[in-house]
């Protein structure tokens, strides 16, 4: 039988990163990034029919 080894800081920082990924604007400003797209805020406030605030918060977020 195989043992697995789990580094608990590596499952904090993934369960992190599915939590950021998680609200339904995110998983679209993700959609509309799709194949390495550039997209400036505006371009994706545009897009998405969201504030440019609301745009800005959620890109922060996914950035840390």
């Amino acid at each position: 039988m195989n043992t697995i080894t789990v580094d608990p800081e590596r499952l904090e920082r993934a369960a992190g990163i599915l939590k950021a990924l998680a609200h339904p604007v995110r998983i679209s400003i993700l959609n509309a990034l799709d194949g390495g797209k550039s997209l400036t805020v505006t371009e994706i406030h545009n897009l998405l029919q969201i504030e440019q605030s609301t745009a800005s918060h959620h890109l922060s977020i996914m950035k840390d």
